[in-house]
Protein backbone atom coordinates (compact mmCIF):
# COMPACT_ATOMS: atom_id res chain seq x y z
CA UNK A 1 0.00 0.00 0.00
CA UNK A 2 1.74 2.90 -1.04
CA UNK A 3 1.40 6.01 1.07
CA UNK A 4 0.11 9.60 -0.60
CA UNK A 5 0.52 13.05 1.15
CA UNK A 6 -2.52 15.63 0.84
CA UNK A 7 -1.45 18.46 -0.28
CA UNK A 8 -2.47 20.63 2.39
CA UNK A 9 -0.36 18.83 4.57
CA UNK A 10 3.05 19.08 3.37
CA UNK A 11 4.95 22.28 4.62
CA UNK A 12 6.88 24.14 2.14
CA UNK A 13 10.29 25.02 2.81
CA UNK A 14 10.92 28.46 3.66
CA UNK A 15 13.10 30.54 1.03
CA UNK A 16 16.33 31.35 2.57
CA UNK A 17 18.50 34.53 1.57
CA UNK A 18 21.66 33.58 -0.53
CA UNK A 19 24.94 33.66 1.97
CA UNK A 20 28.17 33.22 1.45
CA UNK A 21 30.95 32.16 0.70
CA UNK A 22 32.69 34.02 3.47
CA UNK A 23 31.66 35.27 6.78
CA UNK A 24 27.79 36.12 6.92
CA UNK A 25 25.94 38.20 9.10
CA UNK A 26 24.22 36.27 11.62
CA UNK A 27 22.03 37.74 14.86
CA UNK A 28 21.53 35.37 17.66
CA UNK A 29 19.12 35.37 20.09
CA UNK A 30 21.23 34.14 23.35
CA UNK A 31 19.81 34.17 26.88
CA UNK A 32 16.73 36.34 25.89
CA UNK A 33 19.25 39.14 23.70
CA UNK A 34 20.30 39.66 20.37
CA UNK A 35 23.65 39.35 19.31
CA UNK A 36 24.83 40.50 15.75
CA UNK A 37 27.53 38.32 14.13
CA UNK A 38 30.18 38.16 11.44
CA UNK A 39 30.59 34.75 11.06
CA UNK A 40 31.58 31.88 8.54
CA UNK A 41 28.95 29.74 7.57
CA UNK A 42 30.82 26.62 8.97
CA UNK A 43 31.18 27.71 12.59
CA UNK A 44 29.47 25.48 15.38
CA UNK A 45 27.13 27.22 17.87
CA UNK A 46 29.38 26.87 20.74
CA UNK A 47 32.29 28.62 19.14
CA UNK A 48 29.75 31.40 17.80
CA UNK A 49 28.87 31.49 21.80
CA UNK A 50 32.23 31.59 23.10
CA UNK A 51 34.01 34.18 20.82
CA UNK A 52 30.61 36.29 20.36
CA UNK A 53 28.17 36.64 22.76
CA UNK A 54 30.53 35.59 25.96
CA UNK A 55 28.60 32.88 27.83
CA UNK A 56 31.46 30.89 28.58
CA UNK A 57 29.07 28.31 30.80
CA UNK A 58 29.51 25.47 28.12
CA UNK A 59 32.48 24.01 27.72
CA UNK A 60 34.75 22.81 24.61
CA UNK A 61 35.86 19.26 25.80
CA UNK A 62 35.55 15.72 23.47
CA UNK A 63 34.21 18.04 20.17
CA UNK A 64 32.18 14.69 19.62
CA UNK A 65 28.98 15.22 21.03
CA UNK A 66 29.84 12.25 23.80
CA UNK A 67 30.09 14.36 26.96
CA UNK A 68 27.60 16.46 26.87
CA UNK A 69 29.59 19.60 28.65
CA UNK A 70 28.13 21.60 25.67
CA UNK A 71 24.28 21.45 26.20
CA UNK A 72 22.23 24.36 25.19
CA UNK A 73 18.37 24.95 24.89
CA UNK A 74 17.40 25.70 21.44
CA UNK A 75 13.71 26.90 21.96
CA UNK A 76 12.97 23.93 25.01
CA UNK A 77 14.86 21.35 23.16
CA UNK A 78 18.18 20.20 24.88
CA UNK A 79 21.21 20.33 22.33
CA UNK A 80 24.08 19.63 22.13
CA UNK A 81 26.13 23.31 20.81
CA UNK A 82 29.46 21.85 19.27
CA UNK A 83 27.39 19.49 17.03
CA UNK A 84 24.56 22.49 15.88
CA UNK A 85 25.89 25.16 12.88
CA UNK A 86 25.33 28.56 14.50
CA UNK A 87 23.83 29.65 11.21
CA UNK A 88 20.57 27.21 11.32
CA UNK A 89 19.74 28.90 15.32
CA UNK A 90 19.75 32.23 13.23
CA UNK A 91 16.07 33.28 14.48
CA UNK A 92 15.55 30.58 17.17
CA UNK A 93 15.90 31.41 21.24
CA UNK A 94 19.02 29.52 22.24
CA UNK A 95 19.51 29.34 25.99
CA UNK A 96 23.01 28.49 27.78
CA UNK A 97 23.60 27.24 31.32
CA UNK A 98 23.37 31.12 32.47
CA UNK A 99 20.19 31.95 30.97
CA UNK A 100 17.76 29.76 33.22
CA UNK A 101 17.68 32.48 35.94
CA UNK A 102 14.51 33.04 37.51
CA UNK A 103 13.89 36.81 38.59
CA UNK A 104 17.83 37.39 38.43
CA UNK A 105 18.17 34.77 41.05
CA UNK A 106 19.84 31.57 40.37
CA UNK A 107 17.20 28.54 39.05
CA UNK A 108 16.41 26.63 41.32
CA UNK A 109 18.73 23.20 39.90
CA UNK A 110 21.25 25.74 39.64
CA UNK A 111 20.73 26.50 43.04
CA UNK A 112 20.63 23.06 44.04
CA UNK A 113 23.68 22.02 42.58
CA UNK A 114 25.89 24.68 44.58
CA UNK A 115 23.91 24.08 47.86
CA UNK A 116 24.43 20.03 47.31
CA UNK A 117 27.96 20.16 46.27
CA UNK A 118 27.45 18.79 42.70
CA UNK A 119 29.75 20.08 41.28
CA UNK A 120 33.30 17.88 39.95
CA UNK A 121 35.67 20.07 37.77
CA UNK A 122 33.04 21.97 36.28
CA UNK A 123 33.39 20.95 32.47
CA UNK A 124 30.56 18.88 32.32
CA UNK A 125 28.06 20.73 35.08
CA UNK A 126 26.25 23.00 32.78
CA UNK A 127 25.25 19.98 30.27
CA UNK A 128 24.09 18.40 33.57
CA UNK A 129 22.18 21.60 34.53
CA UNK A 130 20.77 21.89 31.39
CA UNK A 131 19.81 18.84 31.05
CA UNK A 132 17.74 18.58 34.70
CA UNK A 133 16.30 21.78 33.72
CA UNK A 134 14.95 20.33 30.84
CA UNK A 135 13.36 17.18 32.23
CA UNK A 136 11.94 19.02 35.21
CA UNK A 137 9.87 21.21 32.90
CA UNK A 138 6.22 21.15 33.26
Amino acid sequence: MSATRHPSRVAEAPVLPERGPGPVKVTLTVNGTEHAVEIEQRVGLLDALRERPHPTGAKKRCDQGTCGARTVWIGRRRTLSCLTRAINCEGREVTAVEGPAEDGEPHTMQRAFIEHGAFRCGYCTSGQIKSAVTTSWP
